[in-house]
């Protein structure tokens, strides 16, 4: 429960779109209208905005976000 408080915090500081937000969260439509938006369908905005937003911490294998080294 802690990691989707942290995800969902980091996303919207990162300003995320509320589409991309629900659907990387796993959730559901809030309205009706949510449905129309082909956000989710749209694969490299997806991953544009991903790579813009980031993860929010460093992974061991990213070197270029964790300086420190084993």
């Amino acid at each position: 429960m802690a990691f989707r408080r942290y995800r969902l915090t980091w996303l919207r500081k990162n300003r995320v779109h509320s589409d991309l937000e629900r659907f990387w969260m796993g959730h559901e439509n809030e309205t009706v209208g949510d449905g129309y938006g082909k956000m989710k369908e749209d694969v490299a905005f997806r991953l544009e905005q991903a790579e813009d937003s980031g993860l929010g911490f460093c992974s061991a294998q990213d070197r270029r976000c964790c300086p420190y080294g084993p």
